[in-house]
């Protein structure tokens, strides 16, 4: 099942879950609103459905394809002059090009700690759909006004509120009403066909660049070779009579490299006895072979592809993603159970690389990308891969694929770059994509990474045989150990 038919199933569910728990709410709900809430509310004489979900319903997962029940998000944006807030249904994306005729410059989502500042401000915990809450001229999507009933966050973390059309109306009287979202609904998914993948990417470039196309994809995507460095780890990883000191001496060839695996090694995240003096050291003593020589692999093939400086893929972004998936995936792979379980250095490289196709954008279409990161940073709560569909016609994943192929990497790891969105994924290993999935995930519900917090379907924890609570028990050691990660990813990022 394509990855968009599997989401539209998930909201659904969870709609299904709100909507009968809402039918059976008959009762006033003894919930205290934010005082800047309810002293709006009653100064419009509305009174709304007050909701507590039960903790398996997530208000920012809220979605539904049923356009007469919908949840309203607030989305403030800001110019160098001044702030304006959007409200639209939690699956469509902000059209950013709506609201560039209306202002002088082009509007950017404010930043998480001017959020954090305008919530603490207002003494809330999460942004309601109300416009005179924050007192920011608003532009309402016109969608939103011909829901029957409107959801939105109530202020207060774990509780919503639902209002009736004629309520939400007289709560956005005298916001402006326009054409603001861009529904999910009506996005194509990419096929699972690598052909129709390249067919895709081609007709992207030809689209939105201005290359002269040549009759093979890979020349046309003049993505830059494997350094040299590169090239000797990929093809030390394939000789299975290759020993340590092959790596120590490739390694120590890049003294860049060399200073990031001995740093690594010596990050207080892996507790080493003593000092770490030397490749060598790192790989006996601390790290072990096979994960030195992927991180040595994943580190030097970032270095062949410019990582973006500013954005929602910003270096530290990028490489905080990145390194926390490759972790992820390397526990979850250990607890795994035998016949499920792959390769722990194929677990951790298509971790560290499950991002890369935003490298291949920036690279790609250079012009386009800063665009793409201001759509992605007004939209925290869409998947990206409906954003980049939207705005070029492919995925990252797709360009990971092609990447992966284009380098010749092993199978595992292209296949699990490729699918990592889709957990109805059934080929070859299908395990390693299934775990990029979960990864990515589990980190969504932490807030690292740059999707949104959504269900994980119970078949994916079935196809590898997981336990949810060990995997939560996986998390919880991690995030223990968050101090020490971040250490390590300051110490790569410079």
């Amino acid at each position: 099942m394509e990855a968009l038919a599997l989401t539209a199933t998930l909201i659904q569910n969870t709609y299904n879950n709100l909507a009968a728990l809402y039918a059976a709410s008959t009762e006033e709900v003894p919930v205290t609103l934010p005082h800047c809430v309810l002293s709006t509310l009653n100064i419009k004489h509305i009174t709304p459905e007050v909701i507590e979900p039960d903790s398996s319903i997530n208000l920012d997962e809220l979605d539904t394809q049923n356009s007469a029940q919908q949840l309203a998000i607030m989305i403030v944006l800001e110019t160098t002059e001044s702030r304006f807030q959007a409200i639209i249904s939690s699956n469509s994306i902000l059209n950013l090009d709506a609201l560039n005729g209306l202002s002088q410059q082009q509007p950017r989502a404010i930043k998480a700690d001017s959020k954090a500042q305008l919530l603490s401000s207002k003494a809330l915990e999460t942004l309601p759909a109300i416009p005179d809450v924050t007192g920011y001229d608003t532009f309402v999507d016109v969608e939103l006004l011909k829901a029957e009933t409107v959801f939105m966050a109530s202020g207060k973390l774990g509780t919503m509120i639902a209002l009736t059309q004629k309520d939400f109306a007289t709560l956005v009287e005298g916001s402006q009403a326009i054409e603001l979202g861009i529904s999910i609904f009506d996005l194509s998914s990419p096929s699972n066909c690598r052909k129709q993948d390249s067919d895709d990417i081609y007709d992207a470039i030809r689209n939105y660049t201005s290359l002269q196309i040549k009759k093979r994809l890979h020349d046309t995507l003049e993505i830059p070779p494997l350094s040299a460095t590169a090239q000797k780890i990929l093809t030390l990883s394939a000789d299975s009579n290759a020993d340590i000191e092959d790596l120590v001496a490739i390694i120590e060839l890049d003294p860049s490299l060399a200073a990031q695996v001995v740093g690594w090694a010596a990050s207080p995240y892996y507790s080493a006895p003593g000092k770490v003096k030397s490749i060598h050291d790192a790989i006996v003593r601390v790290l072990g072979y096979e994960l030195v020589l992927n991180l040595a692999l994943g580190l030097a093939m970032g270095q062949s592809l410019k990582v973006p400086s500013n954005g929602a893929c910003a270096i530290s972004l990028f490489w905080r993603q990145s390194i926390y998936c490759a972790l992820t995936m390397e526990k979850l792979n250990h607890i795994t159970p035998t016949s499920k379980r792959g390769q722990p250095g194929f677990a951790y490289l298509a971790g560290l690389m499950n991002n890369f196709g935003y490298l291949i954008f920036n690279h790609v279409f250079p012009s386009h990308f800063s665009t793409l990161c201001l759509y992605m940073n007004a939209n925290p709560h869409i998947n990206p891969m409906y954003i980049e569909r939207h705005l070029l016609g492919i995925t990252s994943e797709q360009m990971c694929g092609q990447l992966a192929e284009i380098w010749n990497l092993p199978s595992p790891i292209n296949n699990a770059l490729r699918f990592q969105q889709d957990p109805r994924y059934d080929g070859t290993e299908a395990n390693y994509a299934h775990l990029c999935f979960l990864s990515t995930r589990m980190l969504a519900q932490i807030g690292i990474g740059n999707l949104p917090p959504e269900t994980i379907p119970e078949s994916l924890y079935q196809a590898l045989d997981l336990d949810p609570n060990d995997v939560d028990e996986v998390m919880q050691g991690l995030l223990a150990s968050h101090e020490e990660i971040e250490i390590m990813l300051s110490n790569l990022a410079a």
